[in-house]
């Protein structure tokens, strides 16, 4: 036994009070003559050694109780044997396991994975009691803790919330442990504390004020535990956050740092991958080691074909190297790529793969809206972009673009082009302006040229929006700038950007030759149009911008100042006609979305897809990697818009997830695309975190760090000590209560006289009366006339 307290042990000494004042309260015997008592000198004489058994046993029950008191102060504790056993000792604590199973704490070391050693330290049944896992000893030595048990990639479903320790449920828990594998999540750390402090409020039950311990169960990654160096992150703030009754043990079962090498991005090279057309695919390969890594082969899959690639000689400690693969796709679809380290050459091999879902195209296309047509097919708004677009010849540009006048914009389908162009529009029917609003946040590009059929009021009114519209800025005053040769120009551009790339060399023979006779002021107010940025101005005297772009979403906007024809301006003529035909291609191709956008999400991202029902059948689908059943989906609206949307949250595993949908049209193939859920890049960085730093940081948390395999779980805490201070407050009770019952007892007998007094006065014919018989017998007369019975 040992005390937490053991300095207030001194308070023994109090023990002396009872000794004294017994001592100092022992009356001396009153000496009367009085005939009539002898036969209560007798009774007296056999009754006092009972007399005095029940004074001391008061006086011991005295001492006793101090003694408890100080004891329950100064709080004794036991760890195993028949004291920690006594009534009073089985206190509860709440015990919460936080388990990091993200994907670097499957690197392996020989045949063993840092999460295998997480597993045992939990459930291990071939180990004896005092060496078995945390859930075997609490269940043989803490039947009554509860027990909380999260993993960080099911913040949301944990397994175990406030179980008992004894619970059938937490044994047959304890097995399923070792089905457990690591997911390709990173570690939540900050989230994950703060789930596990909560679980009271998730199960609806409320701590009756017990002691609570974490257990963090992790790799000890620099990169979870640790942001910039010396900082530390969101993690140590929910730790300090916790509250002085919380103490907290983060148990090290990572490997020494090792040797890593893996895939970090996949990427197209060019935003819109067109079938037919060779294109080059980059893959990014990182050395997170401390040796420079050497032949390092990739390999290239699509679908059943695969592609080597030329080795890489090299890579140093920390280089990233970027690698291009040539590919062509011969069709157009949805396609799924992958590349891997060929060879197994670290103990990380979730890092070795990288996946990537595409849509390749068959051409770009765009929606050409004319505002303004006219019988003359050169005079129309779109003339001069849609043989800018696609160019007569046989040489394919990989755009298709479709003109359509502003009457017959309810009949497209808007989902169905990758960028959308309105010339001289005098404005957007207003029953389509959320489809066109959701078309653009969710990737698609648009641009305005603009014109004097364009209605001002209306387009700052319902594009503009006080700046939360699709318009970059407001319209502002309409200015003639009075002939052409006077007319200004474009200034010298001062960003590099590619719709401007055409006008950036020197001595730049197209610049000079684009002026505009009539365009609008576009005040740009900073505090409205936050996201616009004039990429272009004139080289008038209020440098009027040219172009402004605005981001929208996950989409673009572009403004151009000007007209698609020649009403404003005759940069579509011969002489400066090559440089319009080059913006216009890269407008496009600047604005649509890329071949990968919204096909490719992190781990632990949903997996998201738009429909229009009236296409495709609102049920679908989708397999998941490692698993054989699909799971069914059924879309459902995000918004008042009339598209819908299948949305899969559950993606805490890396892969090519297949959705299949099925189409309404009679006789229509079931249409199957890919989705390639990523891992993050950083569960390749498997430098360790130093212990002195963390808990340097965590000054005034009581935290303690720990290596695996060092101790058992239950050791690290005082949570195995079990304390008596309840045992000892229980024994109080009993004692004061015996104390009071023997203090009664032996109030109603008398003091016996000492053997030599009572012979002392036999011989001499004195009384002796004892001082505790009633006081009727006590003040009794020393003479009486009346013979006394026996007398």
């Amino acid at each position: 036994m040992d005390f937490l307290n053991g300095a207030l042990l001194a308070g023994l000494f109090a023990i002396s009070i009872p000794i004294i004042i017994h001592l100092l309260n022992r009356r001396r015997f009153k000496v009367l003559h009085w005939a009539a008592m002898e036969f209560l000198l007798e009774a007296n004489r056999k009754n006092r050694k009972t007399v005095q058994i029940q004074h001391l046993l008061v006086l011991l029950l005295r001492c006793l109780a101090i003694a408890l008191i100080v004891f329950a102060v100064a709080r004794p504790y036991a760890t195993q044997g028949a004291l920690a056993s006594l009534p009073g000792t089985k206190d509860v604590v709440e015990r919460i396991i936080i388990v990091d199973d993200s994907a670097s704490t499957g690197e392996k070391e020989g045949d063993r994975t840092a999460f295998d050693e997480e597993k045992k330290l939990l459930h291990d049944p071939g180990r004896e009691v005092g060496k078995s896992g945390f859930l075997d000893d609490l269940k043989d030595r803490r039947k009554n803790d509860l027990i909380t048990v999260i993993r960080g990639s099911r913040l949301h479903a944990p397994d175990l919330v406030r179980a008992e320790a004894s619970r059938a449920s937490a044994e047959e828990f304890s097995h399923r442990v070792d089905g457990w594998l690591p997911s390709d999540t990173r570690f939540p750390l900050a989230q994950a504390i703060r789930a596990g402090l909560s679980g009271e409020m998730r199960s609806g039950q409320k701590a009756l004020g017990a002691k609570r311990f974490v257990y963090i169960l992790t790799d000890f990654r620099k990169s979870d535990w640790m942001s910039d160096p010396g900082h530390a992150p969101e993690a140590l703030d929910a730790m300090r956050q916790a509250g002085a009754d919380t103490s907290f043990f983060v148990v090290d079962c990572g490997h020494a740092e090792s040797h890593n090498v893996g895939i970090t991005g996949l990427r197209p090279q060019e935003k819109l991958v067109t079938a037919g057309i060779g294109q080059k695919l980059l893959a990014s390969v990182k050395n997170f080691g401390k040796q420079t890594a050497h032949d390092v082969r990739v390999e290239l899959s699509v679908g059943s074909s695969s592609v080597p690639c030329s080795p890489i000689g090299e890579i140093k400690p920390g280089e990233t190297r970027v690698i291009e693969i040539s590919y062509t796709f011969a069709d157009p679809g949805p396609y799924a790529v992958s590349v891997r380290i060929a060879a197994d050459r670290d103990g990380l091999p979730a890092d070795d793969r990288r996946d990537m879902a595409l849509e390749v195209v068959k051409a770009v296309r765009v929606l050409l809206v004319d505002g303004f047509p006219g019988e003359d097919p050169t005079l129309t708004q779109t003339f001069f972009l849609e043989r800018a677009l696609m160019p007569p010849g046989e040489v394919r540009s990989g755009v298709e673009a479709v003109t359509v006048p502003a009457e017959r914009l309810a009949d497209e389908d808007l989902s169905s082009y990758h960028t959308i162009i309105l010339c001289n529009l005098d404005r957007w029917p207003a029953q389509r302006l959320p489809s066109l609003e959701r078309y653009v946040r969710d990737g698609g590009g648009l641009a305005f040229f603009l014109g004097d059929n364009i209605d001002a009021a209306a387009y700052e009114r319902e594009l503009w929006k006080n700046g939360s519209g699709l318009l970059p800025c407001k319209l502002g005053e309409l200015i003639d700038t009075g002939p052409y040769e006077a007319a200004p120009r474009l200034a010298a551009p001062s960003l590099d950007h590619p719709l401007l790339r055409v006008f950036t060399t020197d001595d730049n023979p197209f610049i000079a030759k684009v002026r505009s006779r009539k365009h609008y002021a576009l005040p740009v107010d900073r505090s409205k149009d936050g996201t616009s940025t004039p990429i272009a101005r004139y080289d008038d005297v209020a440098s009027t911008p040219a172009i402004i772009e605005k981001a929208y979403g996950e989409g673009r906007v572009v403004l151009f100042n000007t007209t698609a024809n020649k009403d404003w301006t005759e940069w579509m003529g011969h002489a400066a006609g090559m440089s319009f035909v080059i913006l216009s291609q890269e407008l496009v191709r600047h604005l649509a979305p890329t071949s990968t956008t919204g096909r490719n999400v992190m781990v632990g991202q949903p997996v998201l897809r738009s429909i229009n029902p009236a296409v495709f059948d609102p049920k679908a689908k989708l397999r998941v990697p490692n698993e054989k059943t699909p799971h069914e989906l059924l879309a459902a609206r995000r918004d008042q818009g009339d598209s819908l949307w299948f949305n899969y949250a559950d993606t805490d595993k890396a892969g090519v997830y297949e959705l299949e949908l099925t189409p309404r049209a009679s006789g229509a193939t079931p249409r199957v695309e890919s989705f390639a859920v990523e891992l993050d890049s950083r569960e390749g960085e498997l430098e360790k975190a130093e212990p002195e730093t963390v808990t340097k940081l965590l000054e005034g948390v009581k935290v303690t760090v720990a290596k695996a395999g060092t101790a058992s779980l239950l050791s690290l805490t005082e949570g195995e000590k079990r304390e008596l201070w309840r045992t000892c407050a229980m024994l109080l009770l009993f004692v004061l209560a015996a104390e009071g019952v023997l203090s009664f007892i032996a109030a109603h007998h008398g003091h016996g006289a000492p053997p030599e007094e009572v012979e002392a006065a036999r011989a001499s014919g004195r009384r002796i009366v004892p001082t505790g018989l009633p006081m009727a017998a006590a003040q009794t007369k020393k003479s009486t006339s009346l013979p006394m019975a026996g007398g």
